[in-house]
């Protein structure tokens, strides 16, 4: 398979840039045997992190692709998700179970949940982490003044309590599911890393709204993780240094350079050209990652299923009006041929979204048959739209009653390839249905205006976590709004209270069998109601070199940095 001439040329001014030697011998016969002296490694991701706080990336500045894994390689929470989607204990001696005593549930549902935190765990700068850390960072959480992402554990806790240096327990008013996750990296319901509390307690203390202006969210953040900030240029790269002191001892690699990369295609082309040996968050595209692999014998490529790439339907104000109605929007989801779609963005490797839980998770199984299904159908699609009172004109397009055109919009961040390259796609099965549509594309230097990103005409395509500890956000109270400056992550903007104890029994029962039964109601109120369409499971490429061992692509609850600390080269 030959390179399209852009990439191409990308590669040759990357390889000429490449220090000679410096991942390939000086024949090019091949990558270089053992490494002599420090072990380097240099990575890639396609995108310019504004922050190595997850939280803090996902709300309000725009949700840039690899500040999860970066921030689990300088950081560590209690518990980490491993490449199976496992819950293991990480900074914590062991994670609270009802086994082992550290998880009570009571007869009224109140709960109690203790951690231990291991010996011997310090900050970067030398400062003991403790109990008093996980406190404050409860404190913090639990405020809505900040611009950090709101964790819907907070909802639930009645009290906490540092015991001692090494002991924090956590009293519930209620249950909650994901109280054993209380500290841990990632998306989800609890997951909210420890901050420390002798560096950020002063500014949170002086002024909540800009305590996450402070420069220890970007150059100088520290954590407890295996690499610490050694460089940081933002729109360039971050270099990590080891960590002697991280718990489960010394790094293997001495130094990580990670690459910032605004164009995926030039990821692709420093691959080839040997100046990076590895992605980890958002790499090339998955197109581009087969030319890649197909060609590139010092590495491979291995797949993840990511998140969801779906359609949000706006629900507060809409243009037009008739988006608030259901059968409008089963129509329009009827006009879509999503296995074309799916086979024309994905190259057949993964298969059209009828469901917010994906088939590889293990949940799946269980509530599968709650879905509603919308098989691509004109015909249905077309009664349905008539039978709310449109009629096709001479040219084949819908007109209302007064002989105005039905039209809508689809908005999309600007310069990501499958959303932008879909949004074409599905405007063009709704124009062929007979439904006007117009994409607009959001500018880069527009993407970070919430107000702008919450206030779309009619729907909006976009990426979407599929972890079921991500459907708190599709809370009413998380709608963004004028009244709270438009944070929050309920992207349809749809307020049923109905939808929200659905939500709330859900996060609130903890026998699995009535837990799935609670899932399974939420998703038969979402594909029932059309809150959001599903198009396809993205899957997501990491490409890693030869010379690497133990980094792979994971489970989507995890990054590829879970185990950073066992990354080496050969």
């Amino acid at each position: 398979m030959q390179l399209p001439a852009l990439f191409l040329a990308l590669m040759v001014v990357i390889a000429g840039c490449a220090s000679p030697g410096s991942s390939r011998d000086q024949s090019g016969g091949g990558e270089s045997s053992q490494p002599t002296g420090p072990k380097r490694v240099t990575l890639a991701v396609a995108g310019d992190p504004p922050t190595l706080n997850y939280r803090l990336n996902t709300s309000g500045t725009g949700n840039v692709p690899g500040v999860n894994a970066l921030e689990q390689m300088v950081h560590a929470g209690l518990g980490v998700f491993d490449d199976q989607g496992v819950l293991r204990a990480r900074v914590a001696e062991a994670l609270p179970t009802i086994e082992n005593g550290a998880w009570r549930v009571f007869p009224d549902g109140r709960m109690e949940t203790t951690w231990k935190i291991r010996p011997g765990v310090f900050w970067h700068d030398g400062t003991p982490f403790t109990s008093e850390d996980l406190a404050f960072t409860a404190r913090v959480g639990s405020n809505k003044e900040t611009s950090l992402e709101y964790v819907i554990a907070y909802d639930y806790i009645e009290r906490y309590e540092a015991t001692d240096a090494s002991t924090f327990t956590i009293y519930w008013s209620r249950s909650f599911i994901g109280a054993d996750e209380m500290f841990t990296s990632g998306a989800g319901g609890g997951r909210m890393l420890a901050i420390p509390k002798h560096v950020l307690e002063p500014p949170f203390n002086e002024r909540k709204a800009t305590f996450t202006e402070q420069p220890y969210w970007t150059i100088e953040y520290i954590g407890v993780g295996p690499y610490k900030v050694k460089d940081w240029v933002r729109g360039s790269h971050i270099v990590l240094t080891a960590n002697d002191q991280y718990i489960l001892g010394r790094p293997k690699i001495d130094e990580v350079e990670v690459k910032f990369f605004s164009d995926a295609r030039i990821v692709g082309a420093s691959i080839l050209a040997g100046a990076v040996q590895g992605t980890i968050g958002r790499g090339p595209s998955l197109e581009q990652a087969v030319e890649i692999r197909d060609q590139w014998r010092d590495g491979r490529m291995e797949m993840r299923p990511n998140n969801t790439l779906v359609i949000f339907p706006q629900f507060l104000d809409p243009t037009p009006p008739i988006l608030t109605n259901v059968d409008f929007r089963r129509a329009m989801l009827h006009a879509i041929d999503r296995k074309e779609l799916t086979a024309t963005m994905l190259a057949g490797l993964s298969q059209p979204a009828e469901s917010f839980i994906a088939p590889d998770d293990p949940l799946y199984k269980d509530v599968e048959s709650f879905n509603v299904r919308y098989e691509y159908s004109l015909t249905r699609s077309a009664q349905l739209i008539e039978g709310l009172g449109y009629t096709k004109d001479g040219d084949g397009l819908y007109r209302d009653s007064a002989s105005q055109l039905l039209s809508v919009g689809i908005q999309v961040a600007g310069g990501e390839e499958i959303p932008e390259r879909s949004a074409l796609a599905v405007a063009d099965y709704w124009q062929r249905a007979g439904v006007t549509t117009v994409p607009f594309f959001i500018p880069a230097q527009q993407q970070r205006d919430r107000e702008l990103r919450a206030t779309f005409r009619s729907f909006k395509i976009q990426n979407n976590p599929n972890e079921a500890g991500r459907l708190a956000r599709f809370q009413s109270f998380q709608t963004p709004l004028p009244e709270n400056n438009f944070l929050g992550d309920n992207y349809p903007r749809y307020i049923n209270p109905e939808f929200d104890r659905l939500i709330d029994r859900y996060f609130t029962t903890i026998p699995t069998r009535e837990r799935n039964q609670a899932l399974g109601g939420i998703l038969r109120h979402m594909t029932d109601q059309v809150t959001m369409m599903g198009l396809f499971y993205n899957m997501e490429a990491t490409m890693v070199s030869n010379r690497i061992e133990n980094l792979h692509a994971t489970h989507l609850a995890a990054t590829q940095a879970w185990n950073a600390h066992e990354w080496d080269l050969k």
